[in-house]
């Protein structure tokens, strides 16, 4: 089995449940796993975690997440904007060339255009070490879904069918479990339904992402923190979501400043780099937002992103962190 591998693509759910696939079938243990978010940390800081030897174990695990460098995309700053970052690739290239045998490193980049002329990607490419996670497309996921019943007595009715791809996403994984699990619950030559659905299919990540913000938005600390759960139980990472987060919540800013300068949904759209559908549901949920309520929600956000990757406020227990995030609300 490979020792390196990069992983890429639109589709972030994907890639970490390939990130957990591989941990899981070398048999590492959690004590053996360090994740390093690479718009707070540098590449020489997280490869010299992987020269450390396991521990109490056979294999360690180094993953970077958010290597947007890897790709031609530009690196943002919490507002945003594109900053400048300049990134010593030797380390990493160093270590590509003479790998520690007894660590696994993933390189996480959750966009699909990698840049070929970044000496990385080209060596990673060279070795054949890389693996795509493009985002499926409805049409896709759809097809998907009736080739999967083929083969059976059932069909599914359209508006279950919008749910289920609504609730799971680009999860393909998911849909091949998930579609199990409810033909268990139908009698010979019965549909699955929009009721059996939502009954039977736990909301989706992104699903449950965007009921955290109303939670949050409107001040419902007991549903917030239930949710939050959740996604915890999920096995979701406090990080992960946090980053999920401060990116909605500025994109809501940015749509409510746009909005009280008078501004138009295509100017929405335009700012922000998303499709048309995107920036009516963007800006109708920033239309029923206060300014100040958001801005506030943002910082505090901020106050806990620095905590967890800078000054290590509450230690390596990020769930804390974010407990305490939510009760302030």
């Amino acid at each position: 089995m490979n020792k390196i591998y990069l992983l890429y693509g639109e589709s972030v759910k994907e890639i970490i449940n390939r990130r957990k696939k591989i941990i899981e079938e070398m048999k590492i243990d959690d004590f053996n796993v360090s994740i390093f978010d690479m718009d707070a940390n540098t590449i020489e800081k997280a490869i010299e975690d992987a020269y450390t030897v396991p521990f109490l174990g056979d294999m360690r695990c180094v993953v970077f997440t958010n290597a947007i460098f890897l790709s031609t995309s530009k690196e943002r700053d919490d507002n945003g904007d594109a900053k400048q970052v300049k990134r010593d690739m030797t380390p990493l290239i160093d270590y590509i060339n003479n790998p520690v045998d007894t660590t696994v490193l993933i390189i996480e980049c959750p966009k699909s255009n990698l840049d070929n002329k970044n000496p990385v990607v080209k060596l990673i490419n060279e070795q054949k070490l890389s693996e795509a996670f493009p985002l499926a497309s409805k049409e896709k996921i759809a097809k998907y879904i009736d080739e999967k019943l083929k083969s059976t007595s059932h069909h599914i009715d359209l508006d279950a069918r919008e749910e289920l791809i609504k609730r799971l996403q680009d999860d393909s994984l998911g849909y091949q479990n998930e579609i199990e699990k409810l033909l268990l619950y139908l009698d010979e030559n019965e549909p699955i339904n929009l009721p059996l659905v939502k009954v039977l299919i736990t909301e989706g990540e992104n699903e449950n992402i965007y009921s955290l913000m109303n939670a949050i938005s409107s001040g419902d600390k007991k549903r917030a923190l239930e949710i939050y759960y959740n996604l915890i139980d999920q096995k979701q990472e406090p990080l992960y979501i946090l980053n999920s987060l401060v990116k909605r919540f500025t994109q809501l800013l940015y749509a409510k400043e746009i909005l009280l300068a008078r501004g138009t949904k295509e100017d929405i759209q335009g700012t922000l780099g998303v499709s048309s559908g995107q920036a009516y549901y963007i800006m109708k949920e920033a239309k029923s937002l206060d300014y100040y309520k958001l801005s506030s929600v943002l910082n505090d956000l901020k106050e806990l992103d620095y905590s967890t990757k800078v000054d290590f406020k509450y230690g390596s227990d990020n769930v804390i962190g974010f407990e305490l995030f939510l009760l302030k609300q």
